[in-house]
């Protein structure tokens, strides 16, 4: 009889370690991927630009999402370790023709600095993380 107590008790509490251990895990993993968000400005460099514009870039674990010009298009691309990013979006021209833009950047301390290239322009890209 006493085994069996003693087993039940053992049972018991790693009957109750077991959820919260799952759980832990669980929520581990969900806090690798809440993303950050970085605001900031396209600056015109060369080519026929629109005016400055505020631009977006949500990054998660290793992936971002880069929103030019207040959220009219989204280039999703990749954030490798050694804080590179690269993201692009292939569309059709008013002609038909292939119409790349380009987001490449350097995440560095809190700030992104970058390029978003797109046929008609070039831009220099600064961004910093929002707060609160």
């Amino acid at each position: 009889m006493r085994k069996s107590g003693y087993l039940s008790y053992t049972y018991d509490i790693i009957g109750c370690l077991l959820p919260l251990s799952v759980l832990c895990i669980a929520l581990a993993g969900c806090a690798d991927d809440v993303p950050s968000r970085y605001v900031g400005s396209l600056t015109p460099l060369a080519g026929t630009c629109d005016t400055a514009a505020r631009t977006l870039l949500v990054r998660h674990a290793s992936s971002v999402e880069f929103v030019p010009q207040d959220g009219v298009l989204i280039l999703r691309g990749t954030l490798n370790a050694a804080g590179d990013i690269e993201a692009t979006q292939d569309m059709r021209g008013a002609t038909q023709g292939p119409y790349r833009l380009t987001f490449t950047g350097k995440l560095a301390a809190d700030q992104i600095t970058g390029t978003y290239v797109t046929p008609r322009c070039r831009y220099r890209v600064t961004l910093a993380p929002v707060s609160g």
